[in-house]
């Protein structure tokens, strides 16, 4: 079992766009996989077609260690809704905080062979319990200007986490890219340059047939296999598997 977290405490950057698609890419190469949704925005929730609310969530998942998991046609998926927003307050007093998910995440390591884990946008307590389970961080980002901004922070973070996690591995994907803008294609040879050891190869291209799936509830497979972004996707479930 390999647990990735998709993280970026930057917003918009196709975070959990990623954890969705790649969690039904991964499933395309008959691998079993769970999708665990971290923010209390919901968005994995919702596009893995979830729009009731759940009795169980990801906060009794990790307060309770309750089951909370949801079948859909390609995954698994334990939904989040805003009531995961109090899980700081909730473990304020809890010895090894940090590691509530790792604990909990073990119970499934004969089950799955891939757990996708949708962190919110910041480093609070719940991204840091991510980066604590998990084997692999995988950092969406756009081909933009401002959209390296944070990025210290966050691998100052995986840095601290180490003692911690001392095999835990990061990856950048950069998403929604046209490599029509000149200032995308240009921004994208200056990350490779800098980073290019840690930028994996597959891009995530623009295209609005993404935000078209997303009004649907839906992932990109089921809304439109041949488009660009599901190729790209598969693409990048190989890669992700290639890895190791």
């Amino acid at each position: 079992m390999k647990v990735i977290s998709i993280l970026n405490q930057k917003g918009g950057v196709g975070k959990s766009t990623t954890a969705v698609n790649l969690s039904v890419a991964l499933s395309k190469l008959n691998k079993k996989v769970l999708l665990i949704d971290l923010d209390p925005q919901g968005d994995s929730t919702d596009t893995s077609g979830i729009i009731d609310e759940q009795e169980n969530t990801t906060l009794e998942f990790l307060l309770d260690g309750t089951d909370s998991r949801i079948k859909t046609d390609h995954y698994d998926v334990i939904p989040a809704d805003i009531s995961l927003a109090g899980f700081d307050l909730s473990v304020a007093n809890r010895i090894a905080r940090e590691s509530i998910l790792k604990s909990s995440v073990n119970n499934f390591k004969d089950e799955y062979d891939f757990i996708l884990l949708d962190c919110q946008p910041s480093l609070s307590l719940l991204p840091l319990n991510a980066l604590v389970a998990s084997d692999l961080v995988l950092v969406p980002m756009m081909a933009e200007k401002y959209s390296t901004k944070g990025i210290d922070a966050l691998l100052n973070t995986i840095e601290e986490v180490k003692p911690l996690n001392e095999n835990l591995d990061y990856k950048f994907l950069i998403t929604r890219y046209n490599k029509s803008f000149s200032h995308n294609v240009a921004l994208e040879k200056e990350i490779r340059e800098i980073i290019g050891d840690i930028t994996l190869t597959t891009l995530i291209r623009q295209d609005v047939k993404i935000s078209n799936s997303q009004l649907e509830s839906t992932n990109i497979f089921d809304y439109d296999s041949k488009s660009k972004a599901a190729k790209d996707y598969s693409q990048l479930a190989e890669e992700v598997m290639s890895l190791g």
